[in-house]
């Protein structure tokens, strides 16, 4: 393929649209599935099975937003855009800065207007006193006036803009990530893109970083604490709001900043932003030295959890969160997918089998070839987090792209005058690319 074959392929306006097409598309998909990035990789299995969880991964559909076709999509519209408006775009706006040549008085024209010659200079005047940029002919016997032909810079500041915006949308693309974590006070995490040995000491989470494939970020050299969580609930129970303190720390374990995060009032730390992204009540187990969190249902004045062991094996965990003593009880029989909708049906069911009685937290005790320890019932911020370097590009160029919607909404009007001293008069012609009925009035009020 020829290079200017190739030019005018990767300009096409078609392609274009082909491929705004394709992104929409994308974009519905990545609303559609909840990303892993925001409500982490338990949410997704949890929703749709380990199964089709790895069939989503392999796609990328979990994480569309840093994909490689995505990036891949990106790119090209990228480049589309840009090569249109450098090839058709910009030229076409020296038509704003260029003027037409002089009339000639010899020649006659369709629709010209004719005016005594006396009123040559007041006809200038008016033209000046309504805001139009007049030029002369040198030997003064012909002029043409000109309005309003800045609006054909519209199209080409509108493609500025849009090259603003998707070059900070590939900054952020390439150097920014994203990500959610979970957590109860005392918990302290960073952000990594890899597991760190060189910290001070031994953390309790680690934060995972989404991001692009081809990378050319860097991990966030702090730690985060969280040092409270609550809910604030109306008087019907219902959750209200939800309130998390942050605590930031260098790596050698020196505090830097504290503060406060909510729903809808989010942080912002060393250019990362913190979203309080959900709360709920957990129980903290561990089983042969692996630790569960698991979701609590509120039971009348308890809380209770359930894990399946089996198509007819459960577990239920009972706890008074008034002295935070837990109960596990072993469920069997048949324990289909209705009844664990309900988890409170589930003490209704006959097969019950106390294991282990008024466990505190921190006590340990042997179930079979099972070790068990409870290590309490938590409340459990979800943070999320997300750090885009190309955001004020965007918004920079989102303004730009406004502007030049604004100017292109405009017309270009041009107005030829030229003395025939033999009839002692003048003759005026004039053109517009739009409005032509506006135009006729405004000109009807000059002449």
């Amino acid at each position: 393929m020829k290079f200017k074959n190739l030019i005018k392929f990767l300009s096409n306006p078609y392609l274009a649209a082909f491929l705004f097409l394709f992104l929409a598309i994308i974009i519905f998909i990545g609303t559609y599935i909840p990303q892993e990035s925001s409500v982490g990789q338990q949410n997704l299995i949890s929703r749709f099975g380990i199964e089709k969880y790895k069939l989503l991964k392999f796609w990328s559909l979990n994480d569309v937003f840093h994909s490689f076709w995505y990036i891949f999509l990106l790119f090209i519209l990228s480049l589309n855009l840009t090569i249109a408006s450098f090839y058709k775009v910009f030229p076409r706006s020296r038509k704003a800065i260029l003027w037409p040549t002089f009339l000639k008085s010899n020649q006659n024209y369709q629709n010209q207007i004719e005016k005594p010659l006396s009123e040559w200079e007041s006809f200038q005047q008016k033209l000046k006193l309504n805001f139009w940029e007049i030029r002369l002919n040198p030997e003064n016997n012909s002029l043409i006036a000109r309005k309003g032909a800045f609006h054909r810079l519209g199209p080409s500041i509108t493609h500025i803009g849009i090259l603003t915006i998707m070059t900070g949308a590939l900054i952020s693309l390439l150097s920014g990530f994203n990500g959610v974590v979970q957590g109860i006070e005392g918990d302290r995490f960073i952000i990594t893109e890899k597991e760190d040995t060189k910290r001070s000491y031994i953390l309790v989470e680690q934060a995972k970083i989404f991001h692009a494939g081809y990378w050319l970020g860097q991990s966030p050299n702090f730690e985060v604490e969280i040092d409270k969580t609550e809910r604030i609930n109306y008087a019907n129970n219902q959750p209200k709001q939800w309130k998390t303190d942050l605590s930031f720390y260098s790596t050698d374990g020196i505090r830097l900043n504290s503060e406060k995060m909510e729903v809808n009032k989010p942080l912002r730390f060393k250019n990362i932003d913190f979203y309080q992204a959900d709360w709920k009540r957990i129980l903290r187990i561990v089983f042969n030295q692996q630790k569960f969190d698991i979701n609590l249902d509120q039971i009348g004045n308890k809380e209770m959890a359930f894990i399946s062991v089996s198509k007819d094996l459960g577990l239920l965990f009972l706890i008074s969160p008034q002295d935070q003593t837990l109960n596990l009880i072993s469920v069997s029989g048949n324990l289909d997918t209705n009844i664990l909708k309900k988890p409170q049906d589930l003490l209704k069911n006959n097969n019950l089998k106390l294991l282990a009685s008024n466990l505190k937290p921190n006590d340990k005790t042997q179930i079979g070839p099972m070790k068990f320890q409870f290590i309490g019932a938590f409340s459990q911020t979800g943070i999320q987090f997300k750090y885009s370097p190309g955001d004020n590009l965007m918004i920079i160029g989102m303004c730009i792209l406004l502007l030049g919607v604004f100017i292109a909404f405009g017309s270009k009007r041009f107005i030829w005058a030229v003395q025939d001293k033999a009839k002692n008069a003048f003759f005026i012609i004039a053109k517009s690319d739009r409005l032509p009925k506006d135009f006729a009035q405004e000109l009807n009020n000059l002449v």
